[in-house]
C-alpha cells in the first residue's frame, strides 16, 4: 500500500535498526546490530548559523541530494540514544555533513 504526500513529506524517526548499522563502532550504546552497513559513520555534530559546534559525539547530520526549498534542505540524523533515523528539513545556512561516493 503506497504512502499518501503527506505521509511521504513527513519528518519523523524512520526504520528500525538502521541508524544503528550506519553508525561506527561503539556507537550504539550497546544495541544490536550495529555498524554493519559498511559505513562506519562518526557523530561528528553539526555547525550552527553562529559558527559554534553542536551535537559532537552524540548526533550525525546529513544533506541529502535532493532539496525542499530555496532556502531549505532535506537531511538525515543518526542520534546516539536511537537506533532509527531522523528525516527532516532544516535551513540551509547549517553546517551538516555530506558523504561523497565516487561513481
Amino acid at each position: 500500500q503506497g504512502m499518501s504526500q503527506a505521509q511521504a513529506d513527513a519528518t519523523s524517526w524512520r526504520g528500525t535498526t538502521e541508524g544503528d548499522k550506519l553508525k561506527g563502532a561503539g556507537l550504539c550504546q550497546g544495541r544490536i546490530p550495529c555498524n554493519t552497513s559498511g559505513y562506519s559513520g562518526l557523530l561528528a555534530g553539526y555547525r550552527y548559523v553562529t559558527g559554534a559546534f553542536l551535537s559532537r559525539s552524540s548526533r550525525a547530520f546529513f544533506w541529502l541530494s535532493s532539496h525542499g526549498s530555496a532556502s531549505n534542505a532535506w537531511y538525515r540524523y543518526l542520534d546516539v540514544s536511537y537506533s532509527t533515523v531522523y528525516r527532516s528539513t532544516g535551513n540551509k545556512y547549517y553546517g551538516f555533513s555530506v558523504r561523497c561516493l565516487k561513481d
